[in-house]
């Protein structure tokens, strides 16, 4: 990106932290979070000092624009800390940094930030679709980039392209269903279902091989979504699963969807301990 955010950027960067119609948090992307900065900085006036109490008014009212999960002292935090406001000597009242909020911001991008903000929070949240040979390349990126997320520190299994060619041999598969989450063109997740490995599962057994959600856009539905398409491609039969044993979040979230743990471990090539879960098909 530019140093001064277009138009353009700006309503990429709204598409992407307003999934969901909401801001959930303050991006951690730098460029993402001067961005969403600069644009609560639009409801300040130049040249004016405000208490801390209309300060926080006038944020609140900024972030309520962004339909913002977000506390107004936290991101009055940010302001200050990233420099887009000013505080006197005295620490009572604040200032707009204007030159702060031109280097951030186009004049276009001023401009139309309203408009930019409303064609964001009314756009459709995505569609889950069959995923196809062509997104082979967006599921490996995903697929480690989630993995890097979940377990820092661990080594990630070969290069994106080696994963690129093993998804790109999965897709071709019959066996195979895998479903992408998309919105715009862009691979937010994936789920991957097939024929259970467990060489005593019963005939009809399926198995979650993978699901994957974007670490940009975790926690807005998208993991639920994709879980549930995985129920429904096993309709008739159980579903199985393994998951590492130290990633807590995955267990939770499984159990909250319904399943159940089972006391199997086995130990995987990369020493990484896996958990057996599973889920029997609704009556």
């Amino acid at each position: 990106m530019s140093k001064r955010a277009s138009a353009q950027e700006v309503a990429a960067v709204l598409a992407k932290v307003l999934a969901g119609a909401r801001l959930r948090r303050i991006p951690r992307h730098p460029q993402h979070r001067k961005i969403v900065l600069a644009l609560v900085c639009l409801g300040l006036r130049r040249r004016r000092a405000y208490s801390e109490a209309e300060l926080n008014e006038r944020i609140e009212s900024e972030l309520a624009k962004l339909n913002a999960d977000v506390d107004h002292v936290t991101c009055r935090r940010y302001l200050v800390d990233l420099g887009f406001v000013k505080r006197d000597r005295a620490g009572t009242r604040y200032i707009l940094n204007y030159p702060k909020l031109e280097a951030a911001l186009s004049e276009g991008a001023m401009e139309t930030a309203p408009e930019l903000l409303r064609n964001a929070l009314a756009a459709p949240m995505g569609r889950l679709r069959t995923a196809l040979a062509d997104d082979a390349p967006l599921i490996a990126q995903c697929h480690a980039r989630s993995w890097r997320a979940a377990y820092p520190g661990a080594e990630y299994l070969g290069s994106v392209d080696e994963g690129a060619t093993r998804w790109q041999r999965r897709l071709q598969d019959p066996s195979v269903s895998i479903a992408a989450h998309d919105r715009g063109g862009e691979l937010l997740g994936f789920v991957c279902v097939g024929p259970s490995r467990d060489a005593n599962a019963n005939p009809g057994t399926r198995e979650l091989a993978a699901i994957c959600v974007d670490p940009d856009h975790w926690r807005q539905g998208i993991g639920r979504s994709l879980l549930h398409w995985a129920h429904n491609q096993a309709a008739d039969g159980q579903l199985v699963s393994w998951v590492h044993e130290d990633n807590a979040g995955a267990r939770a979230f499984y159990q909250r969807m319904g399943w159940s743990e089972w006391p199997d471990r086995h130990r995987e090539a990369d020493e990484l301990i896996e958990v057996r879960l599973a889920r029997r098909p609704t009556p």
